[in-house]
């Protein structure tokens, strides 16, 4: 059974705007959900009721708002209006959505779960946890932070480096490097070249490897969606 409920959250003598929910049951099912205007004017809805495939929850372009869906039906929610563009809220996800009468828009990432971000993404203030970046074109403003890893043996530089430090100290410390995504950037640099410090990428746009010949020399290489391209050494590097 669906329901409606409404409050307010009184904080001190501080009275908050009222906050409605809607509860939509599946009861088992996965029919579409067409919201009554009751339902459209809640600020947040939850949807139970362990349904037994994908959804559709209906919203009408005539009543525009925000909501808060919380998921917890079993089964992926699709949220469209008749105007256009639809979202997505997965099983066990709660996520801010906005019906703005051109279509249902997808206001924050959805916690819980894994999320697809597609078109333009506005992230403030946000930590993403382990994310996968599709191959592709895109522009990240603002500070891009990577991992900076030590290798003193021998190995594989990962490609969620940012930098490597190549430590020859007790051993070589021979690398390879396989191809990135395009535009992507990592420096690398000889901590200690007592024994030698050398990258072997998989594709190298000016050659096959590069050695790092001096203490504290570096190398900085951006891949161009082919191969690895140098643009900045410092100390003694060779490329052969």
């Amino acid at each position: 059974m669906n329901q409606i409920t409404r409050g307010k959250a009184r904080v001190g003598k501080l009275v908050a705007m009222s906050v409605n929910t809607a509860t939509i049951n599946l009861a088992g099912g996965h029919a579409d959900q067409t919201l009554t205007p009751e339902q459209l004017m809640t600020n947040i809805i939850f949807l139970t009721g362990a349904a037994d495939a994908g959804f559709n929850v209906i919203f009408n372009v005539a009543y525009p708002n925000t909501y808060v869906i919380i998921n917890g039906s079993g089964q992926i929610a699709t949220l469209k209006n008749a105007a256009g563009a639809t979202t997505t809220v997965a099983d066990g996800a709660i996520a801010q959505v906005q019906n703005d009468g051109s279509g249902m828009i997808a206001l924050t990432g959805q916690t819980g779960t894994q999320v697809t971000l597609t078109g333009v993404q506005t992230l403030t203030n946000k930590t993403l946890t382990a994310p996968v970046i599709n191959s592709g074109t895109g522009t990240f403003t603002g500070k891009v932070v990577g991992d900076s890893t030590t290798y003193a043996a021998d190995g594989v530089i990962a490609l969620t480096d940012k930098l490597a430090i190549l430590n020859g100290t007790a051993a070589t410390a021979k690398m390879t490097l396989a191809d990135g995504i395009e535009g992507q950037i990592i420096a690398i640099k000889a901590s200690n070249v007592t024994n030698a410090c050398e990258i072997t990428p998989a594709n190298l746009g000016d050659g096959t490897k590069i050695a790092l010949a001096t203490q504290f020399a570096s190398v900085i290489l951006q891949f161009d969606g082919t191969d690895w391209q140098i643009i900045g050494v410092t100390g003694t590097v060779t490329v052969t």
